[in-house]
């Protein structure tokens, strides 16, 4: 019984600049995974047409003998988007973020996405092994489809660097599954920067195409383990309210109201940029990126030696605990955290390090946000939104 093999891999680190190649461990990132794939018989590679996933094919390709590689379109870097009609097809709370998705990325209602998953989708008379390297939201989107997932839960599966998703197909149904185990030796970064390089999602699944017995059993199973689930998540969430409200009930007369909410619109966001590296310009250039990203700057300016020996740090206050989250993901989550309980204003200061180097993609930094959870309650104060 023919079988097609789909290996959907994220292109390595990307180096630091708008459409850049790869960075050094990128390509050591690449570089294992060829050798990790070089027993797999592929026909093609097919990667996207952008540079990460260009230098990732050409490292790969170095280890797997006459496989031929081309840059292909269905595996372009996309974001799925709702049409108007469809925005309720996604919870309330990522609207305002797939608003922001910049307009070159954007994928109406998964057009492109859905026109992908046909081309690589079809089963042919024998079996064949197809490499993609392509982009996080591209796999995320292929995971969802291949689990029958409602429509907006490609977001959160997030694939890490030079990560492999192996999704199989069948004429009879068709599975997805992910590596659980990294190696000893596959390079990642140390400290706060760490990622591991493969994916931790098991996925595996089969759907079949006939309603036959076992799938009626299974689906009776599936049914009782979510209504069991939402049973859990009900039970977390009273828990969770009882709690705030406990928290609310304690909140002394000492304690000051923190603001932990998040804005939706950036432009609510206001910034004083302080360039503590000892380089000039280093303000200006990342007061430009913040502003292109919708924030607002209020000031550059050169902050008093000495040199800041980090990446960044923020200082702000309770009125804006919640902004400074958002602001601290831009960094990876890598900027540490300065607060001042006795602060009146609403703006966090960005004091650039000399361990800067640039601002988080548009998907990295959601990403660094969705891993950093929600703001955490800093000590002295207690919640204004509760």
């Amino acid at each position: 019984m023919a079988r097609t093999q789909l290996y959907l891999v994220r292109h390595g680190e990307q180096a630091r600049g708008p459409e850049q190649g790869l960075s050094p461990l990128g390509r050591e990132q690449a570089d294992r995974l060829g050798r990790r794939l070089n027993s797999v018989p592929f026909a093609n590679i097919h990667h996207s047409p952008l540079p990460r996933a260009v230098e990732t094919a050409e490292i790969v390709a170095d280890r797997l003998a006459r496989v031929p590689r081309h840059a292909c379109d269905h595996v372009a870097d996309r974001t799925p988007v709702p049409s108007a009609g469809r925005r309720d097809d996604y919870p309330p709370r990522w609207h305002p973020w797939l608003d922001g998705v910049p307009a070159d990325e954007r994928d109406e209602d998964a057009a492109a996405l859905r026109a992908a998953v046909g081309h690589f989708g079809v089963i042919g008379a024998e079996d064949r092994h197809e490499l993609l390297i392509t982009h996080n939201f591209v796999i995320g989107w292929f995971v969802r489809h291949v689990l029958d997932a409602p429509e907006w839960r490609w977001i959160g599966l997030n694939h890490d660097n030079c990560g492999i998703t192996s999704c199989g197909g069948r004429p009879t149904g068709r599975r997805c599954s992910s590596p659980t185990t990294t190696p000893a030796t596959w390079p990642h970064r140390a400290g706060p920067w760490a990622r591991p390089i493969s994916s931790t999602i098991d996925t595996g699944l089969w759907r079949y195409d006939d309603m036959g017995i076992a799938r009626l059993r299974a689906l009776i199973i599936v049914g009782v383990l979510f209504l069991a689930a939402v049973v859990v998540i009900t039970v977390a969430l009273v828990r969770d309210k009882q709690d705030d409200a406990h928290a609310v009930a304690n909140c002394g007369d000492g304690d000051v109201p923190a603001n932990l909410k998040m804005p939706d619109n950036m432009a609510a966001i206001k910034l004083n940029v302080l360039n503590a590296t000892g380089s000039p310009g280093v303000a200006a250039q990342v007061g430009d990126g913040f502003r292109s990203n919708s924030f607002t700057v209020v000031k550059e300016e050169t902050a008093p030696p000495p040199a800041l020996n980090a990446v960044a740090e923020l200082r702000y206050g309770p009125k804006v605990v919640g902004s400074a989250w958002v602001v601290r993901a831009y960094f990876l989550n890598n900027a540490s955290m300065k607060f001042d309980i006795n602060r009146q204003d609403d703006i966090v200061d960005v004091v650039i390090g000399t361990k800067f180097l640039e601002l988080a993609s548009f998907t990295d930094q959601r990403q660094s946000l969705g891993q950093a959870g929600k703001p955490v309650l800093p000590p002295g104060t207690c919640d204004a939104n509760a």
